[in-house]
């Protein structure tokens, strides 16, 4: 017994450091107090870590204590405790969220000026929120190929579309399959071939790494309040006018100042021209018109001896200067919106209907060059709105005949898009380069593992045992495995054999992201429609060719040979139903119904019957009118007229002659006010589906 005491004394006083405690007695109490003696330890040891390490860490890692010692019991609490280890914790990255993370993103982006807004926030990924609402935190590369084929034809509870489309797997370069439904790349791929577990937030980012976050929307947008500006010009020469032809007469009854009256609407008419819907607003001179017309005025207020008559023409002054500094601001884009630059006469009647308000374009282009390759300069297309450009739209104002406001589309072009996909008829490939630094680091990653395995063993020499030495040949055939995955991934394509990719490539979905930008812009301007206008009215410079048809449809929304359903009228019809609102045929106005004095003129288009890559025939030609321009006065519409060409003529606002019928959706409140899901609406993922029957 003594030398038990002994022993557990010398154990006492090499490890717990309590003083001279010497006998049994104070032994017998040392399991007592040892477990509070660690519970302060270990206090002490938190405290540093969250105190004093914490300002050491980077900000992507963190000191936690590998194991906290439990308290100790009887005799065992005299041995001495371990040293509290650390390890380091990577934490895990932020999100970056998309739709279901970004209500305070969404509400701070909604207090903005609509210029200001960012067009991200318009838009989301049914994918990601697939992806976040998956049961588990990580899975198999088959558990999750199987979970996202699961989401075909599913929707949010508010009625929206919530299906993934196999162009989103590719674009976030998650999933590539061939024609026949085999998975033969992506993040998933390299996944399944090496056998790995992938995290759900993994996947999370991976999305965030689609190329549409790359792209930024450029507007251009024509002023609005220009046209009442013209009106309060228009109204205080014709005041002067009105004076001057009134009292001041020749003994021919002639004004005086004819000539001068003349020059002044001539003035005011120059102007009007330049910001009417046909004309380019960068090249309106209204430094020089306006000089002159203050010069004219000013030099008839000299001539006038009546105070009421020269207070007429001061009022007049007045107005040239301040309408002058209006359209000045509104032009040079104080709201940092660029005025329309196809809004050319070169551009109506081939581009765009006539007789629209307020012209405005769009387009989604890369902010940089993109990472792909340039084949035979496809991606030097610029369109005078610079380079890189993935989809452009143009369109303008028009009314129903009960006053609603409708946005109608003229034109949706996709010119790289084209010329990539006649690369992809003639055998070209797409290769996506974007997200891929994710998948090679999965496989650079899982390499390493096996590298320590080898060398660990290796090291071992001739004392190596026959398990061991099965695992390291094991470890070398997984090596070599993994590193031609590597290999394959990096060259399985030729350049030679490939094409620019771009994202939004399908025809559907190019055209649903234009429709949607169209809408949000549409409903924030007040807009109660969105219209297509139909190929029987503007020729889009080739005519009703099959793949005008396609794209916009007849009036009725019919598309190629007055058959089927057109892309835009089928676009516009399922998000109808995913919003609960409608889409059908509507009368739109040629022009302005409240300016009844219209210019006319003629047009024709040709419809043909040939292919996608043959014009072919002219089977049918439609006889339009158009209305050039619209007027209160009829003296304006025929000075317009005697300028510009076209007849005149009175046609008021109920008369049928105002309207023509396109195919419409009406606007939702939830089209505004929630984030629109992208590519196209009946999307899912669809396994063979290319597979024959």
């Amino acid at each position: 017994m003594a030398d038990v005491e002994k022993k557990l004394v010398e154990k006492k006083d090499e490890s717990a450091g309590l003083g001279t405690l010497l006998g049994f007695g104070a032994v017998a109490v040392l399991p007592f107090l040892r477990p509070f003696r660690n519970v302060g330890k270990i206090a002490r040891a938190l405290s540093t870590v969250t105190e004093k390490n914490a300002a050491r860490t980077t900000v992507n890692e963190q000191l936690m204590p590998k194991l906290l010692p439990a308290p100790k019991e009887g005799i065992t609490a005299l041995t001495k405790s371990p040293k509290v280890q650390y390890q380091v914790v990577k934490k895990q990255p932020q999100i970056e969220p998309l739709v279901n993370d970004r209500d305070m993103l969404l509400k701070a982006d909604a207090a903005k000026a609509f210029d200001y807004k960012d067009p991200q926030l318009k838009f989301g990924s049914a994918l990601y929120d697939q992806i976040k609402m998956f049961p588990k935190e990580a899975a198999s590369a088959d558990d999750w190929i199987k979970f996202i084929g699961s989401k075909k034809n599913v929707k949010y509870p508010d009625g929206r579309s919530a299906s993934i489309d196999l162009e989103e797997l590719f674009d976030t370069n998650m999933a590539h399959f061939d024609k026949s439904g085999n998975l033969v790349g992506g993040l998933l791929k390299t996944a399944k071939d090496m056998n790995l577990t992938i995290n759900k937030d993994l996947l999370l980012r991976q999305v965030k790494k689609n190329p549409f976050n790359e792209l930024e929307l450029r507007k251009f947008k024509t002023p609005s309040g220009i046209g009442r500006d013209i009106d309060d010009l228009n109204k205080g020469i014709e005041d002067v006018a009105k004076m001057l032809e009134t009292k001041y007469l020749d003994e021919t009854g002639t004004a005086l100042a004819a000539p001068k009256i003349a020059q002044l609407r001539e003035l005011v008419g120059n102007i009007r021209n330049q910001v009417n819907s046909q004309y380019n607003l960068n090249n309106i001179n209204l430094s020089a018109n306006s000089s002159e017309m203050k010069s004219i005025l000013k030099n008839l207020s000299g001539q006038l001896s009546d105070p009421i008559d020269k207070r007429i023409v001061n009022n007049a002054i007045r107005t040239v200067n301040g309408v002058s500094e209006s359209i000045t601001s509104a032009v040079k884009g104080r709201s940092g919106v660029n005025v329309p630059v196809h809004a050319t006469s070169s551009e109506y009647g081939t581009y765009r209907m006539l007789g629209e308000e307020n012209p405005g374009e769009f387009v989604w282009k890369f902010k940089g060059k993109p990472d792909t390759i340039n084949k035979d300069g496809v991606l030097d297309r610029s369109h005078n709105f610079g380079k890189y450009p993935i989809v452009h739209a143009m369109y303008g104002t028009r009314y129903t005949p009960q006053g609603a406001k409708v946005v109608s589309i003229n034109e949706v072009q996709a010119d790289i898009q084209q010329k990539v996909f006649d690369q992809v008829k003639g055998g070209a490939t797409r290769v996506n380069k974007y997200g891929r630094e994710t998948e090679t680091g999965l496989l650079v990653s899982n390499l390493q593992p096996q590298r320590d395995l080898i060398d660990k063993i290796m090291k071992k020499g001739i004392y190596a045992t026959d398990d061991e030495l099965f695992q390291m040949h094991k470890a070398f055939n997984t090596l070599k495995s993994q590193s031609n995955v590597i290999r394959r991934g990096s060259s399985a394509v030729n350049e030679a054999n490939q094409t620019a990719y771009l994202p939004f490539y399908n025809n559907k979905n190019y055209t649903d992201l234009a429709l949607k930008t169209v809408i949000k812009e549409a409903a924030d301007d007040g807009a109660q429609w969105v219209s297509v206008v139909p190929v029987e009215y503007i020729s889009r410079s080739n005519g009703a060719v099959l793949g005008n048809q396609l794209t916009y449809g007849f009036s009725n929304g019919a598309g190629a040979f007055k058959k089927g359903e057109a892309v835009l009228p089928e676009l516009m019809r399922k998000l109808a139903k995913q919003y609960k609102t409608e889409a059908k045929i509507i009368q739109v106005s040629k022009s302005n119904p409240n300016n009844p004095y219209k210019v006319v003129r003629s047009n024709e288009v040709s419809r043909y019957d040939g292919t996608q890559d043959r014009r072919g025939d002219v089977i049918e030609k439609y006889y339009n009118e158009h209305h050039a321009a619209s007027f209160k006065t009829q003296k304006e519409a025929e000075r317009f007229a005697e300028r510009n060409g076209g007849k005149v003529e009175y046609i008021a606002a109920e008369d049928p002659a105002n309207y023509v019928n396109m195919f419409a959706l009406r606007i939702s409140p939830d089209m505004l006010n929630k984030p629109m899901k992208l590519y196209k609406a009946e999307g899912g993922f669809i396994e063979n589906v290319f597979k024959p029957l």
